[in-house]
This record gives C-alpha cells, structure tokens and sequence, in this order.
C-alpha cells in the first residue's frame, strides 16, 4: 500500500479511500460502488471526516435518487473523488 506502519484507524480509511478514488476515476470500479464502499465500509455509516463527507452525501443521494438524476449524481462524485484525491496531494488519474 506504500504506507509506513503501523498506522491509525483514522489514517488507514483516508488510505483505503484514496484507493477507492482512484479506481473510481480511473475505470477500474463503478463511481457509485466506491462511493458506497466509502459510505458504508469505510465511514461505518456513522459521521465521516470532513475530507469524505462530500463522497458520503453523495452517496447517501444516490441510494434513492430516480434513475434521471444518476447522471448528475455520478459526474458531482467523479469530481468529489477528484477534488479529495487533490487534497490527499495525490495525483488525479486521467
């Protein structure tokens, strides 16, 4: 995982998380499954971190969202996975 141990609970779910991002983004997994790992894995469906709270919203939206806003929804979490990768200064998948 390129990550020093041992690490915090805390440190291992932005790891993990940042896993997620990347193969959302980069066509390995579906935007909405990695949002829900996030959401439901990751977060416990307790409170995230400010850093995945955008990801878990969304998430949440989604679950019951008719099928004509999953457009919308799924370009809001390809950018939210986007913006928390910039912000683990990790570099965006193409």
């Amino acid at each position: 995982m390129g990550v020093n141990a041992p690490i915090t609970g805390d440190q291992a779910r932005l790891v993990l998380a940042t896993e997620s991002a990347q193969k959302a983004l980069d066509g390995r997994s579906n935007v909405f499954d990695e949002a829900t790992y996030v959401r439901v894995h990751l977060c416990k469906l307790s409170e995230p971190p400010e850093s995945l709270m955008r990801i878990v919203n969304l998430s949440k939206e989604a679950k019951n969202a008719p099928r004509s806003r999953w457009d919308r929804i799924e370009a809001d979490l390809k950018e939210a996975f986007t913006d928390f990768l910039r912000c683990q200064k990790i570099q965006v998948p193409e």
